[in-house]
């Protein structure tokens, strides 16, 4: 059973980003998970929503909204529960909490690009 929680305000996004660098839930510490962390942590207030995705004994995955970001919606699944459709319900999740969100499947992968596009645009493909 995979449970999501939500985090908006500012002291809940700051335990929120803890968790997800101590439970290392992001590709690589370069990329953007970790690099809109960064910012928020310096007080620049960058990440609006994050979603944690987790079983009852580990955080499996993290969603955030970063408004001003390029990639506005940061996602991340464990590599082994991958394929489960946690993913999709974080982006759901985040769909409800901002209706006005804008998607866009911009990724380097060709798995992920299909991910986003099939679930965002129901198979069509996005326009900018």
């Amino acid at each position: 059973m995979i449970k999501l929680e939500v985090a908006q305000s500012h002291q809940r996004l700051q335990r929120f980003t803890k968790s997800i660098l101590f439970n290392k839930l992001y590709v690589m510490p370069s990329w953007g998970i970790c690099s809109s962390i960064r910012q928020f942590q310096s007080d620049r207030k960058v990440i609006t929503t994050i979603i944690l995705a987790s079983t009852p004994t580990m955080y499996v995955g993290c969603c955030m909204y970063v408004p001003d970001h390029d990639y506005s919606v940061q996602t991340f699944v464990r590599k082994s529960y991958r394929r489960q459709g946690i993913g999709k319900l974080m982006l759901k999740k985040l769909k409800q909490k901002h209706p006005l969100i804008k998607f866009r499947a911009e990724t380097s992968s060709m798995k992920n690009a299909k991910f986003y596009s099939d679930l965002l645009t129901g198979g069509k493909c996005p326009s900018h």
